[in-house]
């Protein structure tokens, strides 16, 4: 009767027993689990979507930069206009968003500095806000800065592992023109979408260690101011192949942007070297607001091919965030746009 009441307990009770191991043994491996391969979580409200958030910890420049990708799931434009970060008491000292006019389901990079630097691995927890107009006016007023717009705050919150390393990362904004639609001449603000292109491709990509280089299939490999030519970051970019048009007519065109944070104690001059087929230009933004362009028009000749630019040295401000833009057209063939940059401190 002992024997017949024990094998009904174990009957009843063994998948309760199984159940504990499995949790137990869950809670094992996340203590004892190196904290780079637990999942980071980011949310957000109101009509962004936080995809990713990370932390690059710079130990020997004395801060840290919270990058945090954030997609509009709005059926409007929204124009960023900053970002604070809040971790434990300690607000960012510095921060903005690239690209800053984001269209329906499009998505942007922001980093936020902190004078914080977490040890490598190390979990960190805090909370996001984005400053935007809502772009309610409609599209065509958006090169006007929004006309209409009204002033908007999203928000989030992260947890998220401390990696050691700063890298640079550009968001990537690719249009295409109409038919019957040439290139556009030397243009005098870098982020504006030229009359008549409609955008296919906007969204985050990681850059290699110093610089942006990506071309079409027979660049691939290629070697340009240092760098590497990499494919362009999308498989269904427009640009990974050749446009289907004739003469300069229905042409392509990719705007490369970034933010970059300059250490108050670490000045900053960086230098610049560009390659490019088929029309590119550099632009730089400081603290003053005022867009500068860094080769003077010297690779903008859509009609004579490949040119290579540089070096040109750039000065940025200091304690404050910074904005780098790449302009590149191309004529229907193929192409390659190279940026490498070196110098930047922190």
């Amino acid at each position: 009767m002992k024997l017949q009441s024990s094998i009904e307990f174990l009957l009843t009770y063994s998948f309760l027993f199984l159940l504990v191991g499995v949790i137990m043994s869950f809670l094992f491996f996340f203590a004892t689990a190196p904290k780079a391969i637990i999942p980071s979580s980011c949310q957000a409200n109101g009509g962004i979507q936080c995809n990713t958030a990370i932390d690059y910890v710079n130990q020997s420049g004395g801060y840290s930069l919270i990058t945090i990708s954030l997609s509009n799931m709005q059926s409007v434009p929204i124009n960023l206009s900053g970002v604070q970060v809040t971790i434990n008491t300690a607000n960012s000292i510095a921060g903005g968003c690239v690209p800053f006019v984001l269209y329906p389901g499009q998505s942007a990079t922001c980093i936020a500095a902190m004078t914080q630097t977490p040890t490598a691995q190390s979990t960190v927890n805090g909370f996001f806000s984005v400053n935007a107009l809502y772009c309610n006016s409609g599209l065509l007023n958006l090169a006007n800065g929004c006309i209409g717009g009204t002033n908007v705050q999203y928000g989030g919150s992260f947890s998220i592992t401390a990696i050691q390393q700063k890298t640079l990362v550009f968001s990537v904004q690719v249009g295409q023109s109409p038919t019957t639609q040439q290139s556009p001449i030397y243009p005098a603000s870098p982020l504006s979408m030229p009359g008549g292109y409609i955008n296919v491709q906007n969204g985050e990509v990681t850059a290699l260690a110093n610089g942006y280089g990506f071309g079409t299939a027979n660049y691939i490999n290629q070697r340009h101011v240092n760098l590497i030519v990499g494919p362009f970051p999308s498989s269904v970019s427009a640009l990974n192949a050749k446009t289907a048009c004739s003469g300069i007519y229905n042409t392509t065109y990719s705007i490369a942007s970034t933010a970059i944070y300059v250490p108050a104690a670490k000045p900053s001059s960086p230098v610049i070297n560009a390659y490019a087929d088929n029309g590119m230009e550099v632009f730089y933004r400081t603290s003053s607001k005022v867009w500068s362009n860094v080769l003077d028009g010297s690779l903008w000749s859509p009609a004579t091919g490949v040119g290579t630019a540089g070096p040109d040295t750039i000065t940025l401000s200091t304690g404050a965030v910074n904005y780098l833009a790449i302009d590149w057209y191309n004529s229907c063939g193929d192409g390659v746009q190279m940026l490498s940059i070196h110098g930047l401190t922190g």
